[in-house]
């Protein structure tokens, strides 16, 4: 919390970043719950956008591995402070899932907590954090993915490759960026 200061502060009354595409995934965040809630269909389509046709919108980056975790903090708190919880935990799963990879290479404890702290913290991050580029943020999949390629190459176990295959999915359902 005290290097995203002062977001914790303002959970529900302010974005990270310049107004930008920070509201563009506010807004998705929102069409996800008043389309799957309120109207009670997909939210991958949105027949306001594009008149009569719609607009798909898997057609742009949906990231959907935020969206869909979205949906329970968004009926709890609302859109903002979903949106601000999910770039949040971001860090900690980040650090987490970087730890473990470091931990299952090196054996070493200490090693795996400076990963994971320089993982979750890089100015990689920490410049999406301040642009508000909500897929951006979605860094935990990586480590994970490269350790289920690791397992697998070394033992050569087929649910190794599986996990790979999933964190490579959730990667690039967070963003087209990480897909590819």
């Amino acid at each position: 919390l005290l290097l995203t200061w002062p977001l914790a502060s303002h959970l529900a009354t302010a974005l990270a970043g310049p107004p930008g595409d920070n509201f563009e995934y506010l807004w998705k965040i929102w069409w996800v719950r008043h389309a799957l809630v309120d109207l009670g269909r997909s939210p991958l389509l949105n027949p306001d956008i594009f008149v009569p046709v719609g607009y798909p919108l898997a057609l742009s980056e949906t990231t959907l591995a935020h969206l869909l975790p979205s949906l329970p903090l968004t009926l709890a708190f609302g859109e903002v402070v979903s949106y601000n919880l999910l770039m949040l935990a971001s860090f900690a799963l980040s650090g987490l899932a970087m730890w473990l990879l470091a931990w299952h290479l090196t054996g070493h404890r200490g090693a795996a907590w400076l990963a994971g702290i320089i993982w979750a913290f890089s100015p990689y991050r920490v410049a999406h954090l301040g642009a508000g580029h909500l897929p951006l943020m979605g860094t935990a999949w990586l480590p994970l993915c490269l350790l289920g390629v690791y397992r697998a190459l070394r033992g050569a176990r087929a649910r190794d490759g599986a996990r790979a295959g999933l964190f490579w999915a959730l990667a690039a359902l967070s963003s087209w960026y990480y897909g590819y």
